[in-house]
């Protein structure tokens, strides 16, 4: 089975992760024949619930990785 890795950096973004996570998910489940798909957040020192509802997602759902990193700025985050 081949990999589709999508990575997100993310800053502050409380109120659009859980859409994105699940928009992402409708297309994971129609490639699920063909392809495994892992979501890789990077949560570059975010100062609101960010990191909280990432990291309550991977617990949940084993195709996601979070990484919690200081702030980089958007360089840092890619």
């Amino acid at each position: 089975m081949k990999l589709l890795s999508i990575i997100v950096p993310c800053f502050n973004e409380q109120e659009s992760i859980p859409i994105f996570y699940s928009e992402v998910m409708k297309v994971s489940q129609k490639l699920k024949d063909s392809l495994d798909v892992e979501i890789v957040f990077v949560n570059d020192g975010s100062t609101d619930r960010t990191g909280n509802i990432l990291d309550s997602f991977a617990k949940k759902y084993s195709n996601l990785v979070v990484v919690n990193q200081e702030n980089k700025g958007f360089s840092g985050r890619r």
